[in-house]
Parts: C-alpha cells; structure tokens; sequence
C-alpha cells in the first residue's frame, strides 16, 4: 500500500468515528432535553433538613425569619433560595434509582439536603440535593418523588447548606447619612456631640465656643458610621457598663451603640437597632470612638 492511500484510509477511518461519535451525541441529547421546571405559587416558609436537623425559614410579613426564636434572616441568601427553587433547570438523567449510588452523588442520608418549600401550608416542591459537581457550575439531584438522579444547573449543594447562625442577617442597622442630624460619642477620655445645621456640622452647644470642625471631615466619619454589620452575634449581653456610647440622630430616629472592651480581638456591643448583642473587630469599633481632635480644624 503506498504512502497516498495509507493516508486516505486514515482519514476515511477518522472520518467514520467522527460521524460515530456526533451520532452518540445527537441520540443521547435526545433523550436528555433540558427542562426548566417551575414553582408559579409564592413561597412563605422553606424547611432545610440535613440528618437529623432540620432549619425553618418563614416569611413573616414582609420579612424573612430563621430558627424556633425567629431571628432575621439574611435577605440576600434568601433571595438566592427563592430563585433557585422557583425555577430548577435540569439538564438530564445520571442516573434511574439515585438509591442504587446515593454515596457517589451525595444523595445518602448523612450528606443529602432535603428542601421543602411551602405556600399558605401545601407543600410546593421538594429536592434532595446532592454534590456540586467538580466544576461547582451544576448538582445532582432528585425532585419531588421522583428517583432519578438529575443534573442541575447551578451550585445548589452551596446555596442550600446553611446553618441557622450562616443564615441570620448580620446587619444591624443601614442609616441614610443624608437624614443624620446629630452624633453624640463618650468615651472614658471624652464627651462631644457634633450636630448638622444648614448643611455644615458644627460642634455641640458644650463645646460651641472652644472648637472648630472640619465639616468635610465629619461628612466622610459619619458616612462610615452608618452601615453597621456584626462579626458574630452573641447570646448574652454584658453585666458592666459599655466603655463607649454612641448615639445617632437620623430622620427623627435614635440609634444607640454601646460598646464594651474586653482586651480581646473583638468587642462586644448592643444597640438599639436590635434585640441581641453581637461582636464588632477593633477596627469597626474605632470609628465609632473616634477622637474629637481628628475632626477639627488643623491650625497652620
């Protein structure tokens, strides 16, 4: 056989197998359309069970809550929920009985996420997730009653896999700087008030007389003082007086923060704004304790 015809036989063979292979793909595509499959009722409680624990979140008015003492919940991460259980895309079956490989998917019962989703008490959808796959782009898993096992567009063992603390919102609370009339702080070194008249922040009546600010810098420190989140919350509230207190008029509304030293990383701290006392890095926590002479004019 000479060189000419080895090669045409080659590539008459590569040929074939090509033709082969997008046969394959086209017969299985066929058998594994994507679907979009939806929930059109609105959902007010979802149920997250992982072994023998099991996570509420309900709707309680126009907010979320989470847990048996109905802490807030994290919007965001609810949202992410919603979205996914309203609309599942299932890209096709792995597998007919997810009994006969649970381990492999994630889909036992140790490491399985069942999620149930409820409207006004009837039961709306129901999955049990299983693994990201190794991309993290899609998940196994199976709905409703059925036993296949699916793969699903997005990574749902992730947005699933919550904890009641991962999941209660860690802010306490958002304050339009433009509404702040007013910031008091006392600290065990000093005592101001700075206050906003006619668009310029001035010093309060005690210390009218005796300091100048620099308006442009009490615009820029109030501003980061009105988005608070929490590092963590805590259960108990401290039994000693806060070392910093710090009040914020807003729109006709007072926040108080107390904050308590304890020579740790982290300090305590409550506030009006909410019910439970949480933890603030040191970093946080300094500007609320800002000095009065850091606002000032500096002289020349």
């Amino acid at each position: 056989m000479t060189k000419m015809a080895l090669r045409k036989t080659i590539l008459l063979l590569t040929v074939a197998v090509l033709a082969v292979i997008y046969s394959l793909q086209l017969v299985l595509g066929s058998r594994n359309k994507i679907q979009i499959l939806s929930v059109e009722q609105e959902i007010d409680s979802i149920e997250i069970a992982r072994g023998e624990s099991t996570l509420k979140i309900s709707l309680d008015g126009t907010k979320w809550i989470v847990g048996e003492k109905n802490y807030p919940a994290d919007e965001g991460k609810v949202s992410s929920m919603l979205n996914a259980l309203k609309e599942i895309k299932t890209l096709g079956t792995v597998a007919k009985n997810a009994v006969d490989d649970s381990e492999r998917y994630g889909l036992d019962g140790e490491s399985a996420v069942v999620v149930s989703a409820y409207g006004k008490g009837n039961l709306l959808r129901k999955i049990r997730v299983g693994k990201n796959t190794s991309t993290s782009t899609q998940s196994y898993v199976s709905l409703d009653e059925n036993k296949s096992v699916q793969l699903a567009q997005g990574a749902l063992n992730t947005v699933f896999s919550v904890t009641e603390d991962s999941l209660r919102s860690r802010r306490v609370f958002k304050i339009d700087a433009d509404t702040v009339s007013s910031v008091k702080v006392k600290t065990s070194s000093e005592s101001y008030e700075v206050v906003r008249a006619n668009g310029i922040w001035v010093p309060g009546p005690a210390l009218a007389d005796s300091v100048k600010l620099d308006s442009k810098k009490v615009t820029d420190w109030v501003n980061t003082l009105c988005d608070l989140n929490v590092s963590s919350w805590k259960e108990e509230v401290p039994s000693k007086e806060a070392d910093t207190f710090v009040t914020i008029l807003a729109g006709g509304t007072e926040y108080t923060l107390g904050i308590f030293h304890s020579g740790e990383d982290e300090v305590t701290a409550v506030s009006s704004a909410g019910e439970y006392p949480f933890t603030l890095s040191k970093y946080i926590a300094a500007k609320y304790e800002k000095k009065l002479s850091e606002l000032t004019l500096q002289s020349d």
